[in-house]
Parts: C-alpha cells; structure tokens; sequence
C-alpha cells in the first residue's frame, strides 16, 4: 500500500506543478546540449572537446545526481545520446 502512496503523491504533485526539487544548470551562449532518459548531456562552449553529462536526481524514484566528462574530438560538430542503449555518437566533419 505505501507504493500507491508514493505514486499516487507523485501524480499529485506533477498535476500541480508542485516540485520536491529543483536544481538550476547555468548555459551560455554557443552551449549545445541533449537530454533524454533522464541524462542531461552538454557540450560546453568553453571547454573545446568535452561533454559534460549530468544524471538528473529523482527523489521519488530513488535516483542520485551523478556528474562526468568525457573527452570528443575537438572538431565535433554535434552529438546524440541514447542511455538506454548505451550509445552516444559525435558527429564530425568529413577528413579531405
């Protein structure tokens, strides 16, 4: 019965609007970023060829916000993750 509880307060608050966090992520200009599966994933435009990931904390589903970086070729235009898979892919210009 405590399961319903949660969800049930869960679905309350989300109707609401009603947060139990928040957690504020400041972007500048030229920043690009994808979030899916709950991983926020941001190239930083002042740090050239890294991503910084972002694992969004979720009190209600037990989950802890967790943080890393990964090295990307320098030139990398773009990029796309899927968690659920695995994957994350640059995207970079064509070598002549």
């Amino acid at each position: 019965m405590a399961r319903r509880g949660q969800l049930e307060s869960y679905q309350s608050r989300w109707l609401r609007l009603e947060f139990a966090s928040s957690d504020d992520i400041p972007f500048e200009s030229g920043d690009a970023y994808d979030i899916v599966g709950g991983v926020l994933a941001r190239r930083v435009f002042k740090e050239v060829g890294a991503i910084r990931f972002l694992q969004i904390a979720s009190n209600a589903r037990g989950v802890p916000r967790f943080e890393w970086k990964m090295r990307c070729p320098e030139n990398f235009l773009g990029f796309k993750i899927d968690p659920t898979s695995n994957v994350f892919v640059t995207l970079t210009p064509k070598n002549k």
